[in-house]
């Protein structure tokens, strides 16, 4: 039998660490100077006597011995001094002197950090591709390890496969600058198995014009992660979670510090196509309004259980957070200090299709923001658009809302919607496309809302600007007058609260606010006062007060002697 004297790619480095093309190994019996004579081939047929000479790449061939041998071998450079001796280095029995202990494979606990430029040229696109993949292949598991690639530009012309147990981290000084040719893309995790714990961390990657394909794609992973990531020229996604062939097979990834400048029309710095626990933390997108340009895309084609979003947010994107997906999607909560800052069409747009429906997700102390006096693109600041055939319940939303072209909050289709909690909004004014059009918070949908609370809000307009501060179009069987409470609302055309077909002030559990006198007339429509309270004035009987929607409380004086029949 023989063996490969190297068995994984060997590459010869000086002193400094720097490649050594045309360096040299001297083979030697172990324990002697007598030479060795090694073979090209594995029946060995073929001598190459006992030098083995280095490539351009530093790289050396292989070489084979018989099974039997025990070997030294001698480092020299290319001028022919000696770099370094290694004998019995193949022998790892306590007989070689190395202890029982000795590992007889490179275990991660000997291997420390591996770097790309042991591995070949990295100054071509091939040349860096090959290499890295052998990097990773020196850490496949079980035994795993930490990749580094030192500061530079490089061009990656193939698909990389991360596996598992792998991290992969540039530089702590320096930029190291991945440019993807098209089609190249950077997997975490490989097409066909299961990866774990792997890690990709201060890496720049620079997208292909006209690629719509995503730079990087966690593909069949789980505890796996990404930091300090950035990405310039983005024509198609930054990172993809999941695939569109297994959309359910990532499961809680990390991204922790993500920069994204988006290049091209319809791009997003984060697509989640499904699974579940993945936590999204400082991640901030830079676009283009008019482009739609995301950075939470969410298109799950499975379903999703559990995005936490933490810090970070958007500028000059279309959209800040698109649910879009046809699987349902649970559990997604966004805290404090996240901003979607100058969205033109949604800070938050929700439009699922198929029969997706959505609960539990609250958005608490977000900041969210239209585009203010910029024309061409008008839209709702936040816009949730629920189908027939669809449902979204207990969703919970608080924050600052401005700068919207048309409504802070819309609500509006034939599906679903329950248990919506608008309390702790501000609503501040934007320059919207028409006044008196737009309301503040509007309940548009065809069913109205089951349970909507809006308590302790500040819905402000300037110059009759806002339609209504709330406006229920159709107020549902669930939707109780007493969950309007105690908010602040100024500078409506009409009146603070549009409830169905009824109107009245922010103020409800305070007193209310007076309406203008109302003259008595066979049917005095309390229904239509301008306020919660006030006079009604002359003495002709009255024989109807109008029509309200249930719950609508009115307090009326009578200033003269007439009849209620």
């Amino acid at each position: 039998m023989a063996k490969n004297i190297f068995g994984l790619v060997h590459t010869l480095l000086d002193d400094s660490g720097a490649l050594e093309p045309g360096g040299t190994i001297e083979v030697y019996d172990a324990g002697t100077t007598t030479p060795r004579t090694v073979y090209s081939d594995r029946a060995l047929t073929t001598t190459a006597g006992y030098q083995i000479t280095a490539d351009a790449s530093g790289r050396f061939p292989e070489r084979w011995i018989a099974d039997a041998a025990v070997i030294k071998l001698v480092y020299k450079d290319s001028s022919g001094a000696t770099l370094a001796t290694r004998d019995y280095a193949n022998d790892n029995s306590d007989a070689a002197g190395f202890g029982a202990d000795w590992p007889t494979v490179l275990e991660a606990d000997y291997l420390g950090e591996l770097w790309a430029h042991w591995y070949g040229n990295l100054g071509t696109a091939q040349g860096f591709t090959d290499a890295v993949q052998a990097m990773i292949a020196d850490m496949a598991y079980p035994y795993g390890g930490i990749g580094r690639i030192p500061a530079g530009n490089y061009t990656l012309n193939e698909d990389v496969f991360q596996t598992r147990g792998v991290t992969i981290r540039g530089p702590e000084k320096g930029i190291c600058t991945i440019n993807m040719s098209a089609g190249a893309q950077w997997f975490v995790g490989a097409q066909s198995t299961t990866t774990a714990d792997a890690w990709l961390e201060n890496i720049l990657f620079v997208g292909q014009n006209g690629d719509t394909d995503p730079c990087v794609v966690f593909d069949r992973t789980s505890r796996c992660g990404a930091r300090n990531l950035f990405f310039a020229g983005v024509d198609g996604r930054a990172i993809d979670i999941g695939t569109s062939a297994n959309p359910s097979l990532a499961n809680t990834v990390v991204l922790d510090g993500v920069s994204v400048l988006l290049d091209a029309a319809n791009t997003s710095a984060v697509r989640v196509w499904g699974g579940g626990g993945h936590q999204l933390r400082y991640v901030d997108a830079t676009g283009q309004n008019g482009n739609s340009q995301t950075c939470y895309d969410i298109f799950n084609t499975a379903a999703i259980d559990g995005i936490r979003i933490e810090g970070g947010g958007t500028g000059d994107c279309d959209y800040g957070f698109r649910w879009r997906g046809s699987a349902n999607c649970i559990n997604i909560l966004a805290t404090a200090n996240v901003g979607f800052d100058r969205c033109a069409r949604g800070s938050i747009h929700v439009e699922p299709t198929g029969t997706a429906g959505a609960s539990d997700w609250t958005f608490e102390g977000i900041y969210a923001a239209g585009v203010g006096s910029t024309t061409g693109v008008d839209a709702p600041v936040v816009h949730i658009i629920i189908g027939a055939g669809r449902s979204f319940g207990r969703l919970t939303l608080s924050g600052l809302i401005k700068d919207g072209r048309q409504e802070g909050v819309r609500f509006e289709g034939a599906g679903t919607l329950s248990d919506i909690n608008l309390s702790g909004l501000s609503i501040q004014d934007g320059a919207r496309a028409a006044a008196n059009t737009y309301s503040g918070i509007c309940d548009a949908t065809t069913s109205g809302i089951s349970r909507l609370t809006v308590a302790g809000s500040n819905i402000r307009g300037t110059s009759s600007t806002l339609k209504y501060g709330i406006e229920v179009v159709t107020a549902g069987s669930g939707t109780l007058l007493k969950d309007v409470l105690a908010n602040n609302i100024s500078g409506t055309a009409t009146a603070d609260i549009y409830f169905g077909g009824a109107v009245m002030s922010a103020h409800l559990g305070n007193g209310g606010k007076q309406w203008t006198d109302i003259a008595s007339a066979t049917t005095t429509n309390l229904a239509g006062a301008t306020g919660d309270y006030g006079d009604v004035t002359g003495t002709t009987t009255i024989t109807g007060l109008g029509t309200c929607p249930a719950g609508i409380e009115r307090t009326a004086t009578f200033t003269g002697a007439l009849l209620l029949t």
